[in-house]
């Protein structure tokens, strides 16, 4: 007997140089079907000096294409080579959707969406090489087409739909898709956590705040903006920025042109000196538009550091534990907080290391074997 097959369809693989949560969660999924003896094949639009078939760690990978059309192009090879031998289609939405799921598999079809773009398509300034000019006219079309395709899918669509957090889950509803059919498989944490906050490097000697992925839609320079409030009063301090994102010298030039002190944008790095990072850092500071979850919180809880970000969707999910500080999405709240967690840090160690003990707890409940167990009981009920 052969064994069975699970078909991903996603925008991106977790070797895309854009890759973010949503493959991370995807990528371990897949490990976990593999180890309960499927196949598993993801397709997906492939990047520049990309290979269109590839594998990793025993996931079968086939890129098409490099435009907005290549997610329909492998929806197509889906339905012409291998929908008659799919036990499991996992067909994931991120602002598009390839309608695979109507085509239906020999087994099961699950919809997958980590969150719903809405309004961050108005903070898009790249997509696909359009001229910035006419990004603008591509974030309303954007925002409109996924809107309709949502309506459309839950008219469609009859299956389970998976997403990451209480807040897509609320949103799924407004569109249409009835409680009862939409399951939560909560986002897992990427990194192992700190056994205890013994085993952590020492924090830095100056109260040091980080950013991670300084992209469009994560707003990197409200956290830039707060930390310069933050900075006059508190002028030994530091930011540093790490990881992918299309911001990097938007947040230079506007830290040289205001003399915001100490700002360092260090762009990609090894994840093993992400980890020290996130060890040695006081308080990680996010703001986007909104997330599905927001797997930064994890990843910073993980290594007993606190974070600070903006009360959104998705974001609201992963800090409900007294993990961190959620605030208004305003910068000067933003810098408010900044102020509350260097007081704790200066003059009640206490209360930091409280806040330190409990978001390391918080991120011990966040696994992806429970993540996948979530996921596996949607599919199956």
């Amino acid at each position: 007997m052969s064994e069975p097959l699970a078909v991903f369809l996603s925008w991106k693989d977790s070797r895309h140089p854009a890759a973010g949560g949503a493959e991370v969660v995807h990528l371990e999924w897949s490990h976990r079907l593999i180890a309960d003896g499927y196949r598993v094949i993801h397709l997906v639009p492939g990047f520049p000096g990309c290979e269109p078939r590839d594998n990793i760690d025993g996931i079968e990978i086939r890129r098409f294409g490099r435009n907005v059309l290549s997610f329909y192009a492998a929806a197509r090879y889906y339905r012409h080579e291998l929908r008659d031998r799919t036990d499991l289609l996992v067909d994931t939405f991120n602002c598009f959707g390839s309608f695979a799921l109507t085509h239906g598999a020999r087994g099961k079809s699950v919809f997958v969406i980590h969150h719903i773009q809405d309004r961050m398509w108005f903070y898009q300034r790249t997509f696909y090489g359009v001229p910035r000019a006419l990004m603008p006219a591509v974030g309303l079309f954007g925002y409109l087409v996924e809107k309709m395709q949502l309506l459309l899918l839950v008219r469609l669509y009859k299956g389970p739909a998976i997403t990451v957090s209480r807040s897509t889950a609320d949103e799924l509803t407004r569109y249409g898709f009835k409680p009862q059919r939409i399951h939560i498989a909560h986002n897992g944490c990427s990194s192992k956590p700190l056994a205890s906050l013994a085993d952590s490097l020492p924090k830095f000697e100056r109260f040091t705040v980080l950013m991670i992925g300084p992209r469009q839609s994560k707003r990197p320079m409200h956290t830039l903006k707060a930390f310069e409030i933050f900075q006059r009063t508190h002028p030994d301090t530091a930011l540093v920025v790490v990881g992918w994102g299309t911001e990097d010298d938007r947040l230079r030039a506007y830290a040289y042109r205001r003399g915001i002190r100490n700002v360092t944008v260090e762009g990609r790095i090894p994840e093993a000196r992400k980890r020290e990072l996130l060890q040695q850092c006081h308080v990680l500071c996010t703001s986007p538009v909104k997330e599905g979850w927001g797997m930064v919180v994890n990843e910073a809880n993980a290594m007993g550091t606190p974070v600070i970000a903006y009360d959104v969707p998705g974001l609201r999910d992963a800090l409900q534990f007294e993990n961190g500080l959620l605030c208004r999405p305003r910068p000067e709240a933003m810098a408010d907080a900044l102020a509350t967690v260097h007081e704790m840090w200066r003059q009640r160690p206490d209360a930091y290391e409280l806040l330190r003990r409990k978001a390391l707890q918080s991120s011990r409940q966040w696994s992806f074997d429970r993540s996948y167990n979530e996921f596996r009981a949607a599919v199956e009920g």
